[in-house]
């Protein structure tokens, strides 16, 4: 009767441990594939910050007298030609 036990015990002990390696084999991809999309997304971030680093953004503005967007630095160059150039057209 003892000797029944003791295989019955082996027994579930060993698919005890089969159980708790697929759980570690599923716990460890899960791991990877978390680092793995972490590392995805640092470098997406790092590309984004680097190829926006030597961009500098122009302002704009409405177009006096226009219905249309102009760089502000252009306008504040030459306001006089600006409208010089509106009053020709």
């Amino acid at each position: 009767m003892l000797s029944g036990c003791k295989m019955e015990s082996r027994q579930s002990s060993e698919s005890s441990r089969q159980g708790n390696k697929k759980k570690s084999l599923y716990n460890l991809g899960a791991i990877a594939a978390g680092a793995a999309a972490g590392i995805g997304l640092l470098a997406w971030g790092l590309s984004a910050l680097a190829s926006s680093a030597g961009e500098e953004k122009k302002k704009m503005m409405k177009a006096p007298g226009k219905d249309e967007i102009i760089e502000r630095e252009e306008f504040e160059r030459d306001p006089k030609g600006y409208f010089k150039d509106l009053r020709n057209k």
